[in-house]
């Protein structure tokens, strides 16, 4: 059976209109033509392939719980959140080496969101002082190419979504990772349509290294295939990689991990505080809200993706879009 497509009260507000990330707020953002690195020639036609990096960002088991139940099933996570960037190659190669260097000149490997954090691994004794010098060199560079970074996220109270929606549907949708990635990559594809992007552009996506990448590979492939995918001719590749080698994917798990920590810490309260650096990021960068499969969501759409014909794991659903700055609901 083909892939399926359940739009659940999706609005499109153009993001990527007039074939750019948003409009103003850089000086680098126009015509997106002159942009490309890489273009090829079909007569009178141009492919451009731009690029989708993404990465996950969830709970892991309390390690006092993992000492006390080392016999009990592994932990699956309450919150889950798949995000990343979307630019062109001119843009992802000049950030790529403003990324790096600042790497350099702290003397670690790459960045990592949830070390640095935890002041952990490579971050191992830094100070406060040092922790946000660095992470104030990273924004800088993600926020000096303004609307021309896009990022696009999708949430998922896991937990709620293990609880609401019966085993027969979540095997259509998939592991909530693959339910995000899906909606991340129905999203790019639909704002590239819905904006005015040449009907020859492509996405080439990558994707960090993660356990269900094999799965996700073979989604994207699904839905490239599949002409009853609205989007299927703006897909390109999907291909694995190493974040510690990739500093583009670095910036995956920066927007991935903010929007997991908006999430989880507000799941119970429905507030919309940020945290500085995602509040800092969403005021110069493309984002015009994240998708978000909250419990209320979740209910609404149980019907639709329980009843759905669909292979196991062929289901791509784009719940609503959070208002950025306003209440999750």
């Amino acid at each position: 059976m083909h892939s399926s497509l359940l739009r659940a009260g999706i609005h499109w507000s153009n993001p990527l209109a007039g074939g750019r990330l948003g409009v103003g707020g850089d000086p680098h953002s126009g015509d997106w033509k002159r942009r490309s690195s890489r273009e090829v020639r079909d007569g009178e036609r141009h492919l451009m392939l731009f690029r989708f990096y993404c990465d996950e960002s969830y709970d892991g088991c309390p390690p006092s719980k993992a000492r006390r139940n080392s016999a009990l099933p592994s932990y699956e996570p309450r919150t889950y959140v798949v995000a990343g960037f979307f630019s062109d190659e001119r843009t992802w190669d000049d950030l790529e080496s403003r990324w790096s260097a600042v790497n350099d000149t702290f003397h670690v490997p790459r960045f990592h969101a949830s070390h640095l954090n935890g002041k952990k691994h490579e971050y191992e004794g830094w100070d406060d002082q040092q922790k946000i010098a660095y992470s104030a060199e990273l924004l800088r560079i993600i926020r000096a190419h303004g609307k021309m970074m896009h990022a696009f996220t999708c949430g998922m109270l896991a937990d709620k979504y293990r609880d609401i929606i019966s085993d027969a549907g979540r095997e259509k949708l998939g592991h909530p990772y693959l339910a995000c990635f899906g909606t991340c990559i129905a999203r790019v594809a639909d704002a590239m349509d819905q904006g005015r992007f040449s009907s020859q552009d492509r996405i080439a996506v990558i994707i960090d290294r993660n356990e269900f990448q094999a799965e996700a590979v073979k989604l994207f492939n699904h839905l490239k295939d599949n002409p009853q995918f609205p989007y299927h001719h703006r897909l390109a590749t999907c291909t694995p990689g190493d974040s510690g080698e990739i500093p583009a994917l670095q910036t995956a798990d920066l927007i991935a991990y903010e929007v997991f920590k908006r999430l989880d810490v507000n799941r119970d309260t429905n507030a919309a505080e940020m945290r500085k650096v995602f509040s800092l990021l969403v005021e110069t960068i493309g984002y015009d809200g994240g998708n978000y499969f909250s419990e209320r969501i979740l209910r609404e759409l149980k019907p639709g993706i329980e009843s759905a014909v669909c292979r196991p794991g062929g289901l791509v659903v784009i719940p609503p879009q959070e208002e950025t700055g306003a209440e999750l609901k």
